[in-house]
C-alpha cells in the first residue's frame, strides 16, 4: 500500500529552510513580506508547505533549500519545448481493479514531469493512489527526480492562476534495484501512445510524497510550453482521444454541454412532463422548470466568463454553450407563475405519495428533486412545513436508554424486503450494509430505525434512524431528557398516564444538524446544546447560539457561570439525564444572557 506523506513547516523551521535567523523570520512575517501560511496548528501558528517556501525563494531570488523540488532552481527554466513522451491514459491498480487517469509526461533535462487529471466519466482511484500512476510511466531508476502534479475537479473561472497538487516519488528500496526496467524509458521515448502495460504494484512500490501546491506557470517554466487543464467533468475518454488528435497544438476543444451538469436537469423536466407533473403537479412543475431555466443562464454565464488560457496554462476542452431544444423551450413557456398555496399543497401530496413509491419507479427521483426545490422556496414562508423533515443519522446500539427506545417499537417482519421495495426503503438501506442487517423496528411516529451489526470484534451494533427535524410537542414536566455513556442517541422519555413510557427522539436543529454527544466541549454536543435551546423557545431554529453567551476571560468556555445548561451537556461523564423543567430553566436563562426576547 502506497503512503502519503505530507511535511509542513513552522516560522522557526521556515527560517531555516531560507538560511536566515528566526527573529528576522518573524519580522517578515510581522510586516507581510512571507507568503500567505498554508495553515496553522492547534495554537493558531502560521504553518507553510515546502512549495509554499521554495517558491517563494525563487521569487524572491534567494537561494531554494538544498532538498527543494529541483523546479524552483533558477537553472531549470526551459530555453525551448521539453519533449512530450507520453500524452493519454495509464492505468493504476487498486484492490484488484484498475482505473484509468489522464497524463502527460514531459522530458525535461533535469527530470520528468507529470501531469495527472482524474477521468470524469470512470470511477477515480483513491487520492492517496492518483499520484503514483505516474510511476507506470517512468522507470523506477528516474523516480527521485520526476515531479508529479496532479489536478483535482477544480472549476476554472477568470482567476488567471491555476494550482496543482505537487508530489515527488520516493522508491521504497535502492533506487538502482530498478535498473533492468531501462527498456521502459526507452519505449516511451520511442513515442508510445498506447496504454503502458507496466503497473507499478508489480515494481518496487513507491511513496507519494505531498510537496503543496505548484501553479501551472511554474510547470510551464520549466517545460517550455504550456499546461493543458480539464475543467471538472470535461476530462473524459473521448475527449482525450481528440485532444491526442490534434497534437502537439495547444489546442482547445469543444465538448458536449453535459460537462456542465444542466443536461440531466432538461433531462429531467422532459421525464416530468412526459409523467403528467405539469398537470397533477402544477407548482413542482414550476420549480423544476425554473430550476432548469436557472441552472441554463448560469451554465452559460460560467461558459463566457472562462478563458481559454492565462500564464502558463490552457484550457484542454471546455463545454459548448448550453442550447435548450425546442420541446425544453416550450416547457419553460409553460410554466406558470409559483402559487404559495399549490405549492404547499404540491409538497404535501408528494411528500405523502413518493416514499411509497417502488424503489424503481421512474418518476421517483422527479417527485424527490421536486420536493427538495418546493422545500427551500417554502423554508421562508412556511417553515413549520419546510422542516417537517428527517436526516438518516448513525449511532451505537447499546446501552440501557437504547434498549427502552427499542422496546417501545414495533418490530418491522420481512426488513430486507422492505427496505429494497420502496424508495424510502432503499434511502435507509443506503446508509448501511444490508448483508449486515439484524432488523428494523418503526417507532410511535412510524420512522424506521434499522440496526446493523459489524465485523470489527468487540463493537456494538449500530444503528440508522430516520431522526425528526420538526419541533417536539407534548413533553411534560415529567419529561427526561437522556443518553447513554458513548452513544448518538439522545431521547426524550414522558411518562403517560397509561403508565407507559413515550420514547422519542430529540429533534435536531436544522441550522446545527445532524450529530449528538456529551462529555466534552465538542461539535457534538454544541449540537444537542443548539437543539435544546429551540426545543424550549419552540422555534423552527434555534433563536441564538452558545457564542451569543458572552463570558469573561477569567472563564472556561463550559464554565456554569457562563451557561449551566452547556455546563451539564460539556462536562457529565457516563450516561446523561436532564429533567425537561430543569433544561427549560437553564434555557430561559441562557436567553437573557444571550439577549434574545420571545416574540
Amino acid at each position: 500500500m502506497a503512503r502519503f506523506r505530507s511535511e509542513f513547516y513552522t516560522t522557526a523551521q521556515l527560517a531555516r529552510r531560507v538560511r536566515v535567523s528566526e527573529s528576522r523570520a518573524r519580522a517578515w512575517y510581522s510586516d507581510g513580506k512571507l507568503p500567505p501560511p498554508d495553515g496553522r496548528d492547534a495554537d493558531k501558528r502560521p504553518l507553510w508547505a515546502a512549495t509554499t517556501i521554495d517558491a517563494w525563494c525563487r521569487r524572491t531570488g534567494r537561494v531554494p533549500a538544498d532538498d527543494a523540488l529541483w523546479l524552483w532552481r533558477p537553472e531549470a527554466e526551459a530555453s525551448r519545448p521539453a519533449p512530450v513522451l507520453f500524452h493519454g491514459i495509464t492505468e493504476i491498480k487498486q484492490e484488484g481493479k484498475r482505473y484509468g487517469v489522464h497524463a502527460v509526461l514531459w522530458d525535461t533535462p533535469h527530470g520528468h514531469v507529470v501531469a495527472l487529471t482524474p477521468l470524469a466519466d470512470e470511477p477515480a482511484p483513491d487520492i492517496d493512489r492518483q499520484p503514483l500512476a505516474a510511476a507506470t510511466l517512468i522507470a523506477p531508476v528516474f523516480w527521485p527526480d520526476a515531479i508529479v502534479a496532479l489536478q483535482l475537479g477544480a472549476e476554472y473561472g477568470a482567476d488567471d492562476e491555476i494550482q496543482m497538487q505537487v508530489f515527488s516519488l520516493e522508491p521504497a528500496h535502492d533506487r538502482n534495484a530498478a535498473a533492468p526496467h531501462e527498456e521502459t524509458r526507452n519505449a516511451l521515448l520511442g513515442g508510445r501512445s498506447e496504454h503502458p502495460s507496466l503497473d507499478a504494484a508489480t515494481l518496487v512500490q513507491p511513496t507519494a510524497r505531498f510537496h503543496g501546491m505548484v501553479t501551472a506557470e511554474d510547470l510551464a517554466r520549466v517545460i517550455g510550453a504550456p499546461v493543458p487543464v480539464w475543467p471538472s467533468g470535461t476530462c473524459t475518454a473521448s475527449a482525450i482521444r481528440r485532444a491526442q488528435a490534434a497534437r502537439p497544438a495547444a489546442h482547445t476543444l469543444i465538448v458536449p454541454s453535459t460537462a456542465d451538469g444542466w443536461q440531466a436537469e432538461q433531462d429531467q423536466l422532459e421525464a416530468a412532463v412526459k409523467h403528467g407533473l405539469a398537470e397533477e403537479f402544477p407548482a413542482a412543475f414550476t420549480v423544476l422548470a425554473t430550476d432548469l431555466r436557472d441552472t441554463l443562464e448560469r451554465a452559460r454565464r460560467e461558459r463566457a466568463d472562462r478563458p481559454a488560457r492565462g500564464t502558463g496554462w490552457y484550457l484542454a476542452a471546455q463545454p459548448a454553450l448550453p442550447e435548450l431544444p425546442w420541446s425544453a423551450e416550450q416547457f419553460l413557456r409553460t410554466a406558470g407563475q409559483l402559487s404559495l398555496k399549490q405549492a404547499a399543497d404540491d409538497f404535501r401530496r408528494l411528500r405523502s405519495i413518493e416514499p411509497d413509491l417502488p424503489a424503481s419507479a421512474a418518476e421517483g427521483a422527479i417527485y424527490e428533486r421536486a420536493m427538495l426545490l418546493l422545500r427551500a422556496r417554502l423554508r421562508v414562508a412556511l417553515p413549520e412545513l419546510a422542516v417537517d423533515d428527517v436526516e438518516y443519522y448513525a449511532g451505537e446500539w447499546d446501552g440501557p436508554i437504547v434498549e427502552l427506545w427499542r422496546q417501545s417499537m414495533t418490530s418491522v417482519d420481512g426488513a430486507a424486503a422492505v427496505l429494497t421495495a420502496t424508495r424510502r426503503g432503499k434511502r435507509l438501506a443506503d446508509h448501511g450494509d444490508l448483508d449486515h442487517l439484524v432488523g428494523l423496528w418503526r417507532d410511535t411516529a412510524g420512522r424506521y430505525v434499522a440496526v446493523f451489526d459489524t465485523d470489527l470484534v468487540g463493537n456494538p451494533p449500530s444503528f440508522i434512524a430516520e431522526w425528526p427535524y420538526a419541533p417536539p410537542a407534548g413533553w411534560t414536566e415529567q419529561t427526561v431528557i437522556a443518553a447513554d455513556e458513548n452513544t448518538g442517541a439522545v431521547l426524550a422519555i414522558t411518562p403517560q398516564e397509561s403508565g407507559e413510557q413515550r420514547i422519542e427522539p430529540v429533534p435536531f436543529d436544522p441550522g446545527t444538524g445532524p450529530s449528538f454527544r456529551h462529555g466534552y466541549g465538542g461539535g457534538s454536543p454544541y449540537t444537542l446544546y443548539q437543539a435544546l435551546i429551540r426545543a424550549v423557545h419552540g422555534t423552527i431554529t434555534a433563536p441564538f447560539n452558545l457564542n451569543d453567551i458572552p463570558f469573561t476571560g477569567h472563564e472556561q468556555h463550559d464554565a456554569p457561570q457562563r451557561s449551566m445548561l452547556w455546563h451539564a451537556i460539556a462536562t457529565t461523564k457516563g450516561p446523561l439525564r436532564l429533567p425537561w423543567p430543569q433544561v427549560q430553566q437553564w434555557a430561559r436563562q441562557d436567553a437573557v444572557k444571550a439577549g434574545y426576547q420571545a416574540q
